[in-house]
């Protein structure tokens, strides 16, 4: 029979494991140049801060923005975002819209968690932005939408 020292061992394994599941984005990859993403858990200690095409973030606990800060800055790149130092260089056509603008650009990505979506303020959204600086002859722009206006925390299960 388990000792209660090996069942507490296992529960905090399991509970470990659940929240490695938090996500971030580790790299992307663009026009076959990979770039390193942010790692909160890491990030705010590193001295010097590197210098990456990720936005840095203050969220060391790789946790979420609830629905209840839909409306604050922390739902755009989330908790305390600043903008990334670099950007990844891409041209306009390479699997980025055709006729896209040259210009610089953010790229968000985000994990949206719904599994406690059913009770009020569960939707569990993990954003994350990069910069892109798109090159290329293209002509369209598109209109973008405010960061702090893609949600509503009143939207059934927090999200569009």
């Amino acid at each position: 029979m388990p000792s209660f020292t090996t069942k507490t061992f296992l529960a905090a394994l399991a509970g470990a494991v659940s929240v490695a599941a938090h996500g971030h984005v580790e790299s992307i990859s663009v026009g076959g140049t990979k770039y390193e993403g942010l790692n909160p858990g890491s990030a705010p200690y590193d001295n010097p801060r590197k210098e990456l095409v990720a936005w840095f973030a203050t969220n060391t606990d790789n946790g979420f923005v609830a629905p209840s800060a839909f409306g604050d800055a922390d739902i755009i790149c989330h908790k305390g975002a600043e903008n990334a130092v670099k950007s990844a260089k891409v041209k306009a056509g390479e699997k980025i819209t055709i006729n896209l603008k040259a210009g610089s650009y953010v790229l968000r990505h985000e994990i949206i968690a719904l599994h406690a979506a059913g009770q009020e303020n569960g939707a569990q959204n993990y954003p994350q932005c990069f910069n892109l600086e798109v090159t290329g002859s293209g002509t369209e722009q598109p209109a973008g939408v405010a960061g702090t206006s893609l949600y509503t925390a009143t939207e059934k299960a927090g999200h569009r």
